[in-house]
C-alpha cells in the first residue's frame, strides 16, 4: 500500500494508468495475459 500512495501522489491511480500483477511459483505471470490487460485497460 505504500507504493500506491506513492504512485497516487504521482498521478499514477489503478484501474487507471496503473495495472498491477501478482505471481506465485505455483502460478507464474503470463505474458500473453498481460499483454491482454494492457490492450483492454491502457491501448
Amino acid at each position: 500500500m505504500k507504493k500506491t500512495r506513492i504512485y497516487e501522489k504521482n498521478g499514477i491511480y489503478f484501474g487507471n494508468n496503473l495495472l498491477c500483477t501478482f505471481e506465485t511459483s505455483v502460478d507464474p505471470l503470463d505474458p500473453l495475459a498481460v499483454d491482454e490487460l494492457i490492450r483492454r485497460f491502457l491501448l
